[in-house]
């Protein structure tokens, strides 16, 4: 895993924002989250924490958390810096 820092500008946001919303969006309905291989499940996080050939399930994105992001895009008017 590696860190994705960098700065945005009001195109690069709006891009981000219209993929997000247009691409991974549809893929999550209400309740679900989206996990790192890209499918989804309904199953909560129980917020356990696995270690070494299950350390993928530490990571999932959840619908409410992708709808607040993809509002602060589109409310951002850039620059906006992911650290």
């Amino acid at each position: 895993m590696h860190s994705a820092d960098g700065d945005f500008d009001a195109t690069a946001v709006s891009l981000l924002a219209a993929f997000l919303e247009e691409q991974v969006l549809p893929h999550l309905h209400a309740g679900e989250r989206m996990l790192l291989d890209g499918s989804t499940t309904d199953i909560p996080d129980d917020g356990t924490l696995y270690d070494g050939e299950d350390v993928a399930l530490n990571y999932s994105l959840d619908r409410e958390v992708l709808l607040t992001v993809i509002r602060f895009l589109r409310e951002a008017s850039g620059p906006v810096t992911i650290s």
